[in-house]
């Protein structure tokens, strides 16, 4: 039964469905050509257990929406919070910024867990504050190794990094061992969307500050890559976890972080980073894709533009020619690759042109409880203003909604219960 629901969970997640207004369905953040050959793909088509039906035709994806332009942007804003629990002026912010439809998700950094009761309070009073709209993403980087949220000093298991899992499990022994239990402790705490599984492959190893050196990535291969990502991705499909896979169009040739600043990867990158990408989105393999702060060329919009910035990167290569119809989200959008080059309003009227569809602020520069009514208003003048087509407004709340419909509203329906 539980493979079945999978199924169709992969399905409609990939499709662009109608949505109808009414549809209710410290830490330091860290991120946060050659095509297949006819054999490669066979033996990634033999690995990929995810193979649903096809989509539903384009054509009903340009019904006319009767949701308002403010509720609509608002859950294209995910933002981090300080506080762990109701009396936090954070957490009250968010708890009456989800209430208002202003924003339609939040990230929770490791300030913000301190044991499996509170963890479970904040959940419960984060997802009663949007009551009556539809459920918010509670978002974490729940990786393994050095990046995951809930970890043994909070309370939780701790789960080995990807590189350890890859050496030492196979990748079904990986989804049954590892990541059912990984996945099962984020749902029991009410958590419905985890920033992974990484996809970057270990081009650079040691060399890169972020990936290879703090053992991010499975492997080099990436038909290695592809099984053990669809292991952790079935793993929470199974949990009705939402899963993102990132870093796009590959963190794992870089020699810089990110985090710190302006990342070129053109130097080392190669085509075959690609491969993890093609092959989920030709099986509707997961439902989020992450795009990085990374600059090559062959993705961006002009010199020195990321992929996040670029609709060379998300809307001709990630949507048009690697076929990936669902949710795509950006890495942080305070990472220091953006905020040290672009402006606050620039970057994230930048980003939403290009064709992401949630932006990701951890709110951790200046910990801001307004930074989501600004970025909300933001966006909301540039769709006024003609800057922000509202098409691309609507093209990101269908694809949102379509995910929370399916992946969500069962899993509210039981904590609620």
């Amino acid at each position: 039964m539980r493979q079945c629901f999978a199924l169709v969970l992969s399905v409609a997640v990939a499709s662009t469905l109608p949505i109808v207004a009414t549809a209710q369905s410290g830490n330091v953040h860290i991120e946060s050509g050659e095509a297949a050959t006819p054999n490669r793909a066979r033996k990634q088509d033999r690995e990929t257990t995810a193979k649903p039906p096809a989509a539903v035709p384009a054509r009903q994806s340009r019904q006319r929406i009767s949701a308002p332009l403010d509720q609509m942007i608002g859950q294209m804003i995910m933002v981090g919070f300080r506080g762990t629990g109701t009396k936090s002026a954070g957490v009250k912010a968010v708890g009456g910024q989800l209430r208002d439809g202003l924003i339609g998700g939040v990230m929770l950094l490791e300030h913000n867990i301190t044991g499996r009761a509170q963890l479970r309070a904040l959940t419960r009073f984060l997802k009663r504050s949007a009551a009556g709209r539809p459920p918010p993403l509670i978002a974490v980087d729940q990786e393994g190794g050095r990046v995951q949220r809930l970890r043994n000093r909070n309370g939780f298991a701790s789960t080995r990094s990807a590189k350890s899992v890859a050496a030492n499990y196979s990748a079904d022994k990986a989804r049954t061992v590892i990541y059912a239990k990984m996945a099962g402790q984020l749902a029991e705490n009410g958590i419905n969307l985890n920033f992974g599984p990484v996809v970057d492959l270990d081009i650079t190893g040691t060399r890169n500050p972020i990936i290879g050196r703090i053992r991010r990535s499975y492997g080099r291969d990436p038909d290695v890559v592809l099984s053990y990502a669809q292991s952790f991705i079935d793993a929470h499909r199974a949990r009705q976890v939402v899963t993102a896979a990132k870093h796009f169009p590959g963190h794992g040739s870089s020699l810089t972080d990110s985090h710190k600043g302006f990342t070129d990867i053109s130097r080392n990158w190669s085509e075959s980073e690609l491969i993890p990408y093609r092959q989920l989105a030709r099986n509707d393999g997961v439902a989020m894709v992450m795009v990085g702060h990374l600059y090559h060329p062959t993705f961006s919009d002009g010199p020195g533009q990321p992929a996040t910035l670029s609709s060379k990167a998300i809307r001709d290569w990630l949507r048009r020619r690697l076929g990936f119809k669902g949710v795509v989200i950006t890495d942080d959008m305070e990472m220091g690759a953006i905020r040290k080059n672009f402006g606050f309003r620039d970057a994230l009227v930048r980003a939403v042109a290009a064709g992401n569809d949630i932006l990701l602020y951890a709110n951790t520069v200046k910990s801001d409880p307004n930074l989501a009514v600004r970025i909300h208003a933001m966006i909301q003048r540039a769709v006024a203003n003609g800057t922000i087509p509202q098409r691309r407004i609507e093209d990101a709340y269908r694809r949102i909604m379509a995910m929370k419909d399916v992946w969500l509203r069962a899993r509210t329906e039981t904590l609620e219960n």
